[in-house]
Parts: C-alpha cells; structure tokens; sequence
C-alpha cells in the first residue's frame, strides 16, 4: 500500500504526532481516574472503568490541528471524563474548546453521573479529606434531553419530528432558558 511519510517539522501546523508508546506515568490509569471520581463524588465505585483525564487530554492535543477551538463530540459519555479534559484544557491554555456529550442515560448515568460530575467540576467541590476544590467558572453545562421519532410518513410522526426539529433549532440559536433540575 502507498504511504506517505511527515516529519515531524511538517505535520507540526497540523497538530502534535503521537507517539506508539502512552506510559500511565504520562497519560495516566483506570485506578487514578477512579480516585478522581471518588474525590469529586465523596464515595467510591462511581462508574466503572473510567477514563484518566491525562488521557483524555492527550487525545485532543493529538487529533485536533485547531486545538484550541473545536468542538468535542464524545457519543458514549460514561463518566463525562472528555468534557471535564475540555475544562482543564480550556483553563490551562486559555482556549475556547466546546464539548458535546451524548449517552443513552442507561441506568440513569447521565444525570447521577455524567452531569454531576461535570457540575461539581464547575461549581467546585470539597474532598473527602476536606480539601475545597476550586471550580472551573469559566465554562457552562447544559443538558438535554430527546427521544426517538418514528420514520414512517404519517401525520402523528412527521408532526413529532417537526417538534423535534424545532427544539434543535431552538438548541442551536440559543433560545431556550436553562433549568437546575431534570424533567420531562
């Protein structure tokens, strides 16, 4: 198969090369970003197997060329890791990185989860041990939440997908009031 091949002064407009090796001194490990979970939560056994955020950060810094103002789509959320890395990168490097995050709430992970978590990360949270953490203010969550519209043509499905289609609009022009609480 034909290659091409960058050196690495070539490829570094286009974003950072990855290395084959990520050691856990680096990038992290499961049994650290338990730690983190349970830091912000103040109880152990959160989520299972999530996600070091150094890793996470890792991966932005690798994979997007304009890092500092993309946009982030994470389809399977679990714990929320990407987006509390989108946070602290954001924080670090002064950039203006957006995250969505998308999950199926099985087992209500999104809201005892996935949104908690990140909300605490804004906010700010004590540990365990009693250290206050100091909230990442500059950023702002927002949650919401869809369901599926039938594709077939009658007049009930296509008057669902109109709603739906509306509230996407709505989404995207910024239109709608923000709630604290989850509901229908």
């Amino acid at each position: 198969l034909p290659r091409k091949k960058y050196y690495k002064s070539e490829r570094e407009e286009e974003g950072q090369c990855a290395t084959n090796w990520w050691s856990h001194e680096m990038f992290g490990h499961n049994q650290g970003a338990n730690d983190l979970l349970t830091s912000i939560f103040g109880k152990k056994n959160i989520f299972s197997n999530p996600k070091p955020i150094e890793l996470l950060k890792g991966i932005i810094n690798v994979s997007l060329k304009d890092n500092q103002s993309s946009i982030i789509l994470d389809f399977f959320a679990g714990s929320g890791t990407t987006l509390h890395a989108t946070m602290q990168l954001n924080e670090e490097d002064g950039g203006k990185r957006q995250c969505i995050l998308v999950t199926n709430n099985e087992n209500n992970i999104c809201e005892e989860v996935t949104y908690e978590r990140n909300k605490r990360v804004i906010e700010g949270y004590t540990t365990p041990k009693g250290e206050q953490v100091e909230g990442l203010k500059n950023n702002n969550l927002r949650y919401y939440k869809i369901d599926f519209v039938d594709r077939d043509s009658s007049v009930t499905a296509m008057k669902k997908l109109m709603v739906a289609s509306t509230d996407l609009l709505c989404i995207k022009q910024n239109l709608y009031e923000e709630k604290d609480t989850f509901g229908s």
